[in-house]
């Protein structure tokens, strides 16, 4: 019985926290949207558009492929972290590249051009971080007692 209260629990603190996710990324959205202006705002969705599509080049699915190789086998955590963060930063470079040229291609403001560059600098830390964060859930140890 003790168990079934914990899975519940469990259960009820993840979602909660989903949809608590949900909800502020929502707001944070409506109320930048009215902060910022129409061309402003749209700048910013510009250039997060391009940072979404930069990340899953950056990715290449590997985190769920560290997740499941170091679950089982947690010997192999350094040797995962040393090559898939070579790999990941490999493919933001390549991402990098990528972002601003069609970023340049497609859109003839300065402004824009530059911010599109700063921004893109956020795939190397967050190649590192998505390494990072796989690891941490390929230790995880979700058991039921």
């Amino acid at each position: 019985m003790q168990g079934k209260k914990l899975v519940i629990k469990n259960a009820i603190f993840l979602a909660g926290s989903n949809y608590i996710s949900i909800i502020t990324s929502g707001l944070l959205t409506i109320f930048l949207a009215r902060y910022l202006g129409t061309s402003t705002f749209g700048k910013y969705v510009t250039i997060y558009s391009f940072l979404f599509f930069g990340n899953i080049l950056a990715n290449f699915g590997i985190p769920p492929i560290i997740i499941r190789n170091v679950a089982k086998d947690l010997n192999l955590a350094n040797a995962y972290f040393s090559n898939c963060t070579f790999i990941m930063l490999s493919f933001s470079v390549i991402s990098y590249v990528i972002i601003n040229l069609v970023g340049f291609s497609l859109y003839n403001n300065p402004l824009l051009h530059i911010l599109i560059l700063i921004a893109a600098l956020s795939l190397f830390p967050g190649a590192v971080g998505a390494v990072c964060a796989a690891l941490f859930q390929a230790m995880e140890r979700m058991e039921i007692p």
